[in-house]
């Protein structure tokens, strides 16, 4: 759902501002904050996958040697040359606690493997593109390797480690949302145990940071409830009463939810549930972007891949019936449904798209056509 014509505004604009310069309180540069930092070649990776949009990269080509630059100086940062994880001062504006980041080095891995799509298809660069993708695994492999801990549910992500190992605290930053953006980012599946423990763990007294009267997380102790938490609580639920019961992680976000729809960044204006704060800082649009690709990747199942002509739907068994009416995804249309089992799907795009369904078999929509398959739903 993304929309074009903003992303590649916002690819520019992360392209000039999204690395911090250096100043007079802080040193500024590609390990200040990894989010913002590689948040340009990560958003183009994922415009061009929900696009195919080749021009874009003709028509500004300085992005590629640019990011090249930056990426090889954040791989120089790493401490230990056969660890692929890297230190960084601040998740946008709060203090990391660890010298690894998990997140932040999920954002990293993101952008690299997205750059390493780039490289292959858009510049034609296959001897680049490995390089990269090569790169990419290697960051995998130690988050894998050095984050995932020991936890009160099994295995789970953790929010920092350090070098030795130690955990400095057992917590989940309400306002780090690259680990609840996993399975969007295809680093793992949302069935995947580290994953579903860790966001568990979030959801839980374990967590040093839960707030259990809201049910969410608060921000560095001061703040009762920061929104992006919540979709912490939604990507660890499977059943509908957990997710939109009266105590589901959905009916806790329609709780804080103002009349326009919107959510504001500390909802939480008294002890109790429902009474929204509608001052500083005002509406979270932090929270807006994650729980629009959660709700869309996540309850709904769609994925679709732009430069491949591929649509996948896999809608949640919770999430109910639905139906979903010529929507854009990048600059095609699509309509799903589904309905006692058995899901549809309209082509509105002007080429053939390959459908896929589990367990069905992948079939060949042409432009206009309409196709119903009897699906598993997770």
């Amino acid at each position: 759902a993304l929309e074009p014509a903003l992303a590649r505004k916002a690819i520019l604009w992360f392209d000039e501002f999204g690395m911090r310069h250096q100043g007079g309180v802080v040193a500024g540069g590609v390990s200040h904050s990894f989010s913002p930092a590689v948040a340009a070649p990560l958003l183009a990776a994922l415009y061009y996958d929900q696009t195919g949009d080749r021009a874009f990269f003709a028509e500004h080509p300085h992005l590629r040697g640019k990011w090249d630059a930056m990426f090889r100086e954040l791989v120089a940062t790493r401490q230990n040359p056969d660890v692929w994880l890297f230190p960084t001062r601040y998740i946008s504006d709060g203090p990391v606690k660890a010298e690894w980041h998990c997140g932040s080095n999920v954002a990293v891995w993101r952008a690299l493997k997205g750059f390493a799509r780039l490289l292959a298809e858009v510049h034609s660069d296959a001897a680049a593109a490995a390089e990269y993708d090569a790169m990419a695994g290697r960051v995998r492999e130690a988050l894998l390797a050095r984050t995932v801990i020991p936890g009160p549910f099994g295995p789970q992500f953790i929010e920092g480690v350090n070098r030795d190992g130690v955990v400095p605290v057992m917590t989940s930053d309400g306002e780090e949302s690259e680990t609840t953006l996993m399975p969007f980012y295809g680093f793992l599946d949302y069935a995947e145990p580290a994953y579903r423990n860790y966001m568990r763990f979030s959801m839980s007294t374990h967590n040093a940071q839960y707030n259990p009267v809201f049910r969410s997380i608060n921000w560095e102790g001061s703040v009762p409830v920061t929104a992006p938490g919540f979709n912490k609580g939604v990507c660890g639920a499977d059943d509908a009463e957990s997710l939109f019961g009266e105590q589901g992680h959905v009916t806790e976000i329609r709780r804080v939810t103002d009349t326009d729809g919107s959510v504001p960044w500390w909802p939480v204006a008294g002890k109790e549930r429902g009474q929204v704060r509608r001052s500083y800082p005002f509406k979270s649009g932090w929270f807006a972007g994650v729980f629009t690709q959660v709700f869309i990747h996540r309850l709904l199942g769609i994925r679709y891949d732009a430069p491949r002509a591929e649509f996948g739907f896999t809608p949640l068994a919770a999430t109910g019936d639905f139906a979903w009416r010529d929507f854009p995804m990048g600059v095609d249309r699509f309509s799903v449904g589904v309905r006692e089992g058995v899901v549809s799907f309209t082509n509105g795009a002007a080429r053939p798209v390959t459908f896929t369904s589990p367990p069905a078999a992948p079939v060949i929509v042409a432009p206009g056509q309409t196709v119903s398959v009897r699906a598993a739903r997770p």
